[in-house]
C-alpha cells in the first residue's frame, strides 16, 4: 500500500523557460526541489517558478544557461530557515550510510517520518544510478552528476519510495490525465546513488523538533494530553464511594471498641 501526504506541493520542472528565466541553468534541481518543499510548507503561498529563479539567484548565482553551480548543504538549510520553513537535519544518519554503505538507519526514519505526514529533500552523488521502478530505466542516463529531489511517500509492501523529479517531469505525469504524480524509485536505486543530504520537511504549521529527536522514536508533535470528564467523573465517584466505605468502617469500629470497654 502507498503511504504519501494527503495533498502534493505543486510540481516544479527545473528545465522549464519561464518570464523569470527564459534560458535557465540546467542545474536548478536544488532549488526547483526547495520550491516543492517550500509551497508544501506554506500551500499555494508562492509562485512556485518565480520562487525557484529567485531562490536560485539568491543562494547560487545568475540563473542562465551558462551558469553550472549546483546547490550546498549549507544553503540548502539557509534556504528553508529564510522561509522559515520547520526542518531536521539526517546528516548523521546519511554519514553512517555513506560510511558504511548500508543506509538502512535511514531509511527507517523517513519511512516513520513519511508516516507522520513529513516529507524530504534529499541529494544524491550519482543520478544516472537512480532508475525508474516502472520500467527499470535510468531516470537520468549517463549523466554523472549530484541531483536533488523530494520524497512523498512510499509503498509499505512493493519496496519503493515516491518522488517528485524536477529533472523528468515526463515520469511525473500520469499518461492518462497528464497530471503529475510522484515517480516510483526503489531504495536500493538510492543507496546506488548514494544520499549525501537530507532534511527532513515539517508539515504546514508543524515547527522543527530538536536536532536529535527520531520519528523512529516518537511522534511530533507530542500529542498534547487531552482532559477525559467522565473519566474524571468516575474516579471521583469511585474515590467518594470508598471515602464513605471508610467512614462506614471506622464507625463500626468505634462502636466495637465502646462495647468492648463496657465489658472490661
Amino acid at each position: 500500500m502507498d503511504i504519501t501526504i494527503s495533498k502534493l506541493p505543486t510540481y516544479v520542472n527545473q528545465f522549464l523557460p519561464t518570464i523569470y528565466a527564459e534560458k535557465p541553468s540546467l542545474f536548478r534541481c536544488g532549488t526547483a526541489s526547495g520550491a516543492m518543499c517550500i509551497d508544501f510548507a506554506y500551500p499555494g503561498h508562492y509562485d512556485v517558478y518565480k520562487l525557484e529563479h529567485d531562490l536560485y539567484v539568491q543562494l547560487i548565482g545568475p540563473d542562465v544557461k551558462t551558469d553550472q553551480n549546483g546547490i550546498t548543504p549549507e544553503e540548502t538549510a539557509k534556504m528553508f530557515s529564510e522561509y522559515h520553513v520547520g526542518i531536521l537535519d539526517l546528516q548523521a544518519l546519511v554519514d553512517q550510510g555513506l560510511q558504511s554503505g548500508n543506509y538502512q538507519a535511514l531509511l527507517d526514519e523517513i519511512e516513520a517520518e513519511n508516516r507522520q505526514g513529513v516529507i524530504q529533500f534529499l541529494s544524491v552523488a550519482d543520478e544516472a544510478l537512480l532508475i525508474n521502478d516502472a520500467n527499470g530505466q535510468s531516470l537520468h542516463p549517463g549523466l554523472h552528476y549530484g541531483h536533488c529531489l523530494v520524497r512523498l511517500g512510499f509503498s509499505d509492501d512493493a519496496g519503493y519510495g515516491l518522488y517528485f523529479d524536477p529533472a523528468n517531469p515526463l515520469a511525473c505525469t500520469d499518461p492518462t490525465n497528464h497530471t503529475y504524480v510522484p515517480v516510483k524509485i526503489a531504495w536500493e536505486s538510492l543507496a546506488k546513488a548514494r544520499v549525501n543530504f537530507c532534511y527532513a520537511i515539517m508539515p504546514p504549521g508543524v515547527a522543527a523538533p530538536l536536532a536529535d529527536f527520531r520519528f523512529t522514536s516518537g511522534a511530533w508533535p507530542k500529542p498534547k494530553a487531552v482532559f477525559d470528564a467522565a473519566k474524571a467523573e468516575s474516579t471521583v465517584a469511585a474515590m467518594a464511594q470508598a471515602a464513605q466505605a471508610l467512614a462506614q468502617a471506622a464507625a463500626t469500629l468505634m462502636s466495637d471498641l465502646s462495647a468492648l470497654k463496657e465489658e472490661v
